[in-house]
């Protein structure tokens, strides 16, 4: 078989391929979880550490979500890499 842009596809590659329900279905879970880290974990900072000052709980909710996005493209990387995803 052939994919007219990277060429011959050998039968390793071809069952190796996740297809698009699971391309989906993993796409959306990577999603949900990184809304809810960066957008949720920031916000549930700013609101929970009420003994900081104002600037110090900027910069903790900046830090959660600056963290949770690099753990997501590494944990993504990992995943592709194991061919989970």
């Amino acid at each position: 078989m052939s994919d007219p842009v990277a060429g011959p596809v050998s039968p390793d590659e071809r069952r190796n391929a996740i297809g698009w329900p699971r391309a989906l279905g993993s796409g959306l879970a990577v999603l949900l979880v990184g809304i809810g880290v960066g957008v949720y974990g920031a916000q549930f900072a700013v609101e929970q550490l009420t003994g900081l000052a104002r600037d110090q709980r900027v910069w903790v909710a900046t830090a959660v979500m600056t963290v949770s996005v690099v753990a997501m493209a590494w944990v993504l990387r990992r995943l592709q890499a194991r061919g989970v995803i």
